[in-house]
C-alpha cells in the first residue's frame, strides 16, 4: 500500500513539474524578453524590449544564425545605436533581411570574433564594420565562437532568470522606456532623454580615468601644432594581421565590406586633442587604406574604408539643447546621422568633387594628408567662431584632468 501511494505521489510530482515547466516555457516564449525567438510584439504586452541589453552576447549570435541576414552590422555600442539595419542599402529596398549584431562595449578583439562567427554561419553579402581608428590584429576566437554557438534554449525558456525578465518586460511597456532594442537588434539607448550633458560627463569620467596625458595645456597648443603638415610615425608597429585574415576569407565571395571609422561630435573630437590621441586616427586611416590598396580581395568582393568627421553640421549640435537630432552624447550618434553615412558608403549619396573634403570620405592613402589639412583648417575656423567649445569640454571632463593656470587661447 505504501509503495502504491509513493508511486502515485511520484507520478503526480513528475507530472506537476512537467506541467509547471511547460507553462513556464509557454509564458517565456510568448513574452520573449530577450528577443531570442522573434515572437510577435504586442503593444502593451511585450512590444517594448528592455532586457536584451543584459544578454545580447548570448542572444544575438543565435538570432543571426537563425535569421540568416543578408546584411550585418558589427561594432560596439556606437554601431549598435547609430546604424539602422532597415536602411534600404542594407535590405535591398526591403527585399532582404538585415541585423545589427553590434555589441555594447565590444573591443576590436570581440568585434573580430563576431565577424568570424558571421562568416562561418551566414551567407551575408553586405557587412558594416564600425571601429575606432586603431590596429586590427588577428586574435584567437575558439573560446568566443564556442560561447556564441552554445544552445541557450533552456536558459531562455525555463530558467528562473527568464521568468524574472519576462515579468520585468510586462512591467516595462512604456514606449518611452530607455535602453530598449528593435526587433532587428538596434539599440535605442537614451534616444528621447534630454540629459545629454550628464551622459557626456559619465562618458568622459569612464574613458579619461587614469589618463595622465589629458591636459588643458595640450589642448591649447594643439591648434598651433595643427598648422604643421601631417607627420605619421611609420616606425611604430601597426598590426593588421586581422584585416589580412578578413581579406583572405572574403576574397572571391560576393561580399561588400565597409569599414567605417566612427565619427565624433566636435566635443568628442576635441577630447582627443586634450589627450594627444588625434594622431592615431590619421595613422590608422593611412595604414589601413594602404593595406587595402596593396592587398585587394579577389572580385566580386569589395572592401572600402570610410571616414566621417567635421567641424560643422551635423557634428556641432549643441549638447545642452535637450533631446538632440544627431547625437546622444559626444560619441554615440543617432540613425539620422548613421543613415547619411550608409547612404555615402553604399553609393546613395554622391561623393564630394574633392574626395578629401565633405561629410563622407572614402579613405585612400594618397589623399589622407589633404583630408588632414582640410579638417585642420575647418577646426581652426570653427573654434575661432565658437570659443565656448573648449569651455564645454572642460566642464564635462572629470576634475582630475589637469587644468591650465591661464585661460585657454583659441588660436588666431
Amino acid at each position: 500500500m505504501n509503495e502504491a501511494v509513493f508511486a502515485r505521489y511520484s507520478s503526480g510530482l513528475v507530472i506537476g513539474i512537467a506541467l509547471l515547466l511547460f507553462v513556464t516555457a509557454v509564458f517565456n516564449r510568448l513574452v520573449d524578453p530577450f528577443q531570442y525567438f522573434g515572437s510577435p510584439r504586442i503593444a502593451g504586452f511585450n512590444a517594448v524590449k528592455s532586457r536584451l541589453r543584459f544578454f545580447e552576447r548570448e542572444v544575438k549570435p543565435a538570432v543571426v544564425k537563425r535569421e540568416q541576414p543578408e546584411a550585418v552590422i558589427l561594432g560596439s555600442s556606437i554601431a549598435a545605436i547609430g546604424f539602422e539595419p532597415l536602411h534600404p542599402a542594407l535590405t535591398h529596398e526591403g527585399r532582404g533581411k538585415s541585423y545589427n549584431f553590434a555589441l555594447a562595449g565590444a573591443p576590436w578583439e570581440e568585434v573580430f570574433c563576431a565577424l568570424q562567427y558571421v562568416l562561418a554561419n551566414t551567407d551575408a553579402k553586405r557587412i558594416v564594420l564600425g571601429m575606432i581608428a586603431q590596429p586590427m590584429p588577428e586574435v584567437g576566437c575558439g573560446h568566443s565562437l564556442a560561447k556564441m554557438s552554445e544552445n541557450r534554449l533552456p536558459e531562455v525558456l525555463v530558467s528562473p532568470l527568464a521568468i524574472q525578465h519576462s515579468l520585468k518586460t510586462l512591467r516595462s511597456q512604456d514606449p518611452r522606456e530607455p535602453q530598449t532594442h528593435t526587433a532587428e537588434g538596434r539599440y535605442l539607448f537614451f534616444r528621447d532623454d534630454p540629459q545629454v550633458e550628464h551622459r557626456a560627463q559619465v562618458f568622459f569620467a569612464e574613458n579619461l580615468r587614469g589618463k595622465r596625458t589629458c591636459t588643458e595645456d595640450r589642448l591649447r597648443h594643439s591648434l598651433d601644432e595643427s598648422s604643421a603638415p601631417l607627420k605619421l610615425d611609420f616606425t611604430a608597429p601597426f598590426d593588421l594581421s586581422g584585416l589580412e585574415r578578413i581579406l583572405e576569407q572574403i576574397s572571391g565571395l560576393p561580399i561588400a565590406l565597409r569599414i567605417v571609422f566612427y565619427p565624433r561630435h566636435v566635443v568628442g573630437a576635441e577630447a582627443e586633442y586634450l589627450c594627444g590621441e588625434q594622431e592615431l586616427r590619421w595613422l590608422a586611416m593611412y595604414r589601413i587604406a594602404q593595406f587595402l590598396e596593396q592587398h585587394p580581395p579577389a572580385p566580386p568582393a569589395t572592401v572600402q574604408a570610410w571616414d566621417f568627421q567635421g567641424y560643422g553640421p551635423p557634428f556641432d549640435e549643441p549638447l545642452g539643447g535637450g533631446v538632440l537630432t544627431y547625437w546622444q552624447d559626444p560619441i554615440h550618434f543617432n540613425p539620422v546621422l548613421g543613415n547619411r553615412m550608409l547612404d555615402a558608403m553604399f553609393g546613395l549619396e554622391p561623393e564630394a568633387s574633392d574626395p578629401a573634403t565633405g561629410f563622407g570620405y572614402r579613405v585612400d592613402s594618397a589623399t589622407v594628408a589633404a583630408r588632414y589639412r582640410w579638417l585642420a583648417n575647418q577646426r581652426r575656423a570653427f573654434l575661432q567662431a565658437h570659443p565656448e567649445t573648449w569651455d564645454t569640454l572642460m566642464r564635462l571632463v572629470p576634475p582630475e584632468v589637469q587644468r591650465s593656470p591661464s585661460p585657454v587661447a583659441r588660436g588666431s
